[in-house]
């Protein structure tokens, strides 16, 4: 998912908790991650009111030993960008990331102990970006990639250290898998992660790894549903 999208919802959050960095890399296979483009409806969720207030394109492809992936937001909440991530097509560990929206243009360059780039606003301001990494360390807009790519099975667990832009610090990223459910006639694993302190629910498919559906509450009183575009794929998905 989108980092520019995360950080609009981590906004509504508490706050964001870091952690050392571990020193092994995580167990993913980056062969579940089909090369392919998705389209997810965007729906606000608050009480029993479930609004579609925009999509999302995500197109994923590989080039050499690079897995990049273009993900366009198109919302009248969230707002349009269009976000470039690349990851090493072996291991998924980040080399770059940049967005480009009406708001914000941002690059961010990965090294082996660091990342540094700018972020520039549209009345010309722009402000140097640089932090130390850890000796393992994911981008944080790679979340749902890392997981998708993980050994899911019943119970499975994992903490992800990623690193967010904004805060520039590596964040607490866990996941645990809590049993099945069909979507759109498909077996997925339910997916419940805690994404910087907020409560995130993905839905993963089984056999391709496609990401389903997934539920974020920035806000105690609000949701964000991401479906598959279509009649009634909202309804009910609020819990």
């Amino acid at each position: 998912m989108s980092f520019r999208l995360w950080a609009v919802l981590l906004l509504l959050c508490q706050g964001v908790s870091s952690i050392e960095g571990q020193a092994t890399p995580l167990r993913v296979d980056t062969k579940h991650l089909a090369r392919r483009v998705d389209t997810l409806a965007v729906f606000l969720i608050r009480g029993t009111d479930t609004v579609r207030t925009g999509s999302i394109i995500d197109e994923l492809r590989a080039e050499k030993n690079r897995l990049i992936r273009i993900y366009a937001t198109s919302d009248r909440i969230l707002g349009n960008s269009l976000d470039t991530i690349v990851s090493s097509l072996e291991g998924l560990r980040p080399l770059s990331y940049s967005t480009h929206s009406v708001t914000q243009i941002t690059r961010l360059f990965f090294k082996a102990a660091e990342v540094e780039g700018w972020s520039r606003l549209p009345n010309g301001d722009s402000t140097t970006i640089r932090a130390e990494l850890p000796a393992v360390v994911y981008d944080g807009s790679s979340f749902d990639l890392v997981i998708r790519a993980s050994p899911l099975a019943p119970h499975f667990e994992l903490v992800v250290p990623s690193f967010l832009v904004g805060s520039n610090t590596i964040g607490k990223l866990t996941v645990s898998v809590t049993g099945t459910e069909m979507v759109a006639n498909r077996p997925c694993w339910v997916v419940k992660a805690n994404f910087a302190g907020m409560p995130v629910t993905f839905w993963i498919d089984k056999e391709t790894r496609a990401l389903r559906r997934q539920l974020m509450q920035p806000r105690v009183d609000m949701s964000i549903l991401f479906a598959l575009p279509g009649p009634n794929r909202a309804s009910g998905r609020a819990t």
